[in-house]
């Protein structure tokens, strides 16, 4: 046992736990260095002082159970505030078994600091999160480019002698799907955008563009909590676009 121990006395993330409810044994070093507890208390008869620091009540109420011999096994993580602090956060696993020798209960098991695993972890899936992102929005983009195409491939056949009417109106939409690109990137959800937000952009947007000096008002009426698929939202604001300069077309 006593080599085990020592086998544990310079790891700093992980210890040793024989009979930890017992004065026999001496906690290894890493048992302190994870609970930020003072070397020269004696927490083998007072767990009080470490249990109080666990976040998860039930947690504290399983440690009891293992240590009165109502259950045999626990495997749990856990949140421990040293000393009471919220602002120095540690997740903890504990493994313990109890058994019985010669009807005397004993205890063995672990205690793990995963801190740094679970940030990391945590880095990790941002990470990839960030990369399926920016894989969806150049797929978006590339789809909204061949939207585009589209539009210019019509209207070059109906407005042949007018240009200038082809490139105000590509200014619209490009301005529609710029809007929608803008408002995804400020809120980070590139899944669930809301309409009346959407619109009352392109309605200013539309304003300035194409509304000048002509006397336009535009008024969009929508209710403030509807939430919709950007695959949605995208062909509603390029229909309403379109309605729109048509619209203001039929004004002039």
């Amino acid at each position: 046992m006593d080599y085990l121990i020592n086998g544990f006395i310079k790891n700093s993330k992980l210890a040793l736990l024989i009979e930890p409810f017992s004065s026999k044994y001496s906690f290894s070093e890493g048992f302190y260095e994870i609970l930020e507890l003072d070397k020269q208390h004696d927490y083998k008869n007072n767990w009080k002082h470490i249990i109080e620091n666990i976040e998860e009540k039930d947690i504290v109420q399983k440690i009891n159970g293992i240590r009165h011999g109502k259950i045999n096994k626990l495997n749990e993580t856990f949140t421990y505030y040293p000393n009471k602090s919220e602002e120095n956060k540690k997740i903890i696993e504990l493994s313990l078994e109890s058994f019985y020798i010669n009807n005397e209960i004993h205890h063995l098991g672990f205690l793990i600091d995963i801190t740094k695993d679970i940030e990391k972890s945590k880095q990790l899936e941002y990470a990839k999160r960030q990369s399926i992102i920016i894989k969806e929005v150049h797929h978006r983009i590339k789809n909204n480019f061949q939207i585009l195409n589209s539009f210019i491939n019509i209207e070059k056949k109906v407005y042949q002698d007018k240009p200038e009417l082809v490139i105000e109106h590509m200014q619209s939409r490009l301005q529609s799907l710029a809007d929608l690109h803008n408002q995804t990137c400020k809120n980070g959800d590139f899944e669930i955008l809301n309409l009346k937000t959407n619109i009352e952009n392109q309605d200013t947007a539309l304003n300035n563009l194409l509304s000048k000096n002509k006397d336009i008002t535009f008024i969009s009426n929508i209710e403030p909590d509807i939430c919709l698929p950007i695959s949605i939202t995208t062909p509603i604001m390029l229909i309403i676009n379109e309605l729109t300069t048509n619209s203001i077309k039929q004004c002039i």
